[in-house]
């Protein structure tokens, strides 16, 4: 493994890996995967190498040629030449380790041809079977492989006329997209010496409007770095948002809520939500306004285990941490209590015996905003979380608005006639009331 062994420098590198692991100090943090690994072929036995230090302190690297180590080496090598090959397509990738033998991850493979100048005019044959699928508000394309007298070194996706990335697999998945829409997307391979195939036919891939029950919306709120989704099935919530905080002055999360008047609460069980960050977060909410510096108040979970009690006392004002708990395991219930201008939040691990956790007074509008708050703590990433058992007590039954009364009048052919109208609406969401006119 070592790649020299039995020459005669082979001893001195094992006496040196076993010094270091004898004598470095306690330790296991591996280093980061090196990156940066570029190749060149100044002639067609051999090739350079060169990349990027990763961090960890390493002590030195594993070098691989076509997937099989062919060098250990206790320094730093740059540039590394591989030499003594015969003319051909060779892939390479590294990896670091330090004194104690953490060994990092490997870095991206690269591939270089050595034949020289051989001439290669023949592109790839066009990618068949392109297909794509969706989940949420990501496109998951598929196709089968193409051919090449040389190799296929991989492959470039774009949708519509934009080229949105580059794989070396016969799948790529496109996140983020907008619901509603529908994208074409198509695929052409390359080779190793850059001849390129036409693009296959394209596809036409909708992204479907998630079904919500009435009376529910989601919305991302504040600046997110990729857009989220809520679908809702078999009486469990899907949401899948990226988002980097619900905290200091402006919050970045996504929201599946509905209107609230007057006094009420939420209960939910989270069943899971993935781990893109120790302090991503997911639970219930009641929120003044759909503005990233609204006052609120929240019950959420992390995926480190901890239930947090997080509140916004004024608009635009800064969020302290949450007073935080720890619990056993998902699921784990959440239920936020509105009562007049006191509102606490409770934990369960049962849905039955509740514990409260904290409560704030904050004075808000009687017409409020409540429901599901998620945050990857990534704005990156999604994070895709599962919420059932939500149910929502209080707010009274939603009235139609009262309108005032229109008086008859008469207008001649040709001429203006103005009408002033007010209405009021006591249990409206926070949104202004919308008016139509008709005329018969």
């Amino acid at each position: 493994i070592d790649g020299t062994h039995p020459k005669s420098e082979g001893h001195n590198i094992l006496a040196q890996v076993i010094h270091d692991a004898i004598t470095g100090p306690d330790d296991n943090t591996a280093p980061s995967a090196p990156t940066g690994l570029s190749p060149t072929a100044p002639s067609t036995t051999s090739v350079n190498l060169t990349w990027d230090e990763p961090s960890g302190n390493p002590s030195g690297y594993e070098i691989y040629r076509d997937g099989a180590c062919v060098k250990v080496v206790t320094s730093d090598p740059r540039p590394f030449s591989d030499s003594k090959l015969n003319p051909g397509i060779y892939s390479y990738s590294i990896r670091a380790f330090d004194r104690a033998l953490n060994t990092s991850p490997k870095s991206a493979s690269v591939t270089i041809d050595t034949r020289g100048t051989i001439p290669d005019p023949e592109p790839p044959t066009i990618p068949t079977g392109l297909s794509g699928s969706t989940e949420r508000n990501a496109v998951s394309l598929t196709w089968n492989p193409s051919t090449d007298n040389v190799s296929v070194v991989g492959y470039q996706i774009r949708r519509e006329t934009t080229l949105i990335g580059t794989t070396g697999e016969t799948a790529w998945i496109d996140a983020g997209l907008q619901l509603g829409q529908t994208y074409s997307y198509s695929v052409r391979a390359y080779d190793p010496s850059g001849n390129y195939s036409e693009y296959c036919a394209p596809v036409q891939v909708e992204v479907p409007i998630l079904d919500l029950p009435d009376g529910w919306q989601a919305a991302d709120v504040g600046y997110v770095g990729i857009h989220g989704s809520s679908s809702f099935s078999s009486g469990a919530y899907s949401i899948q948002y990226s988002g980097s905080d619900i905290f200091n002055a402006a919050d970045s999360f996504g929201y599946t809520y509905t209107p609230l008047s007057g006094d009420g609460s939420i209960t939910a069980r989270v069943v899971s939500m993935e781990n893109t960050n120790e302090w991503a977060k997911c639970g219930v909410m009641i929120r003044e306004t759909l503005e990233p510096g609204s006052t609120h108040a929240s019950m959420v979970l992390t995926p480190m285990k901890k239930v947090s009690f997080q509140r916004r006392t004024g608009t635009n004002a800064a969020s302290p941490s949450g007073v935080s708990t720890t619990f056993g395991s998902y699921p784990y219930w959440v239920r936020m209590v509105r009562d007049g201008e006191t509102l606490t939040g409770f934990h369960s691990s049962d849905g039955t015996s509740w514990t409260k956790l904290s409560s704030v007074n904050l004075t808000m509008n009687a017409n409020v905003w409540i429901g599901l708050a998620h945050c990857s703590h990534d704005n990156t990433r999604l994070n895709t979380a599962i919420i059932d058992n939500v149910s929502i007590s209080g707010g009274g039954a939603n009235q139609a608005p009262t309108l005032q009364g229109i008086g008859n009048q008469t207008v001649r052919a040709g001429e203006t006639i103005r009408i002033t109208i007010q209405a009021s609406d006591p249990d409206s969401g926070p949104e202004p009331l919308q008016y139509s006119a008709s005329a018969e």
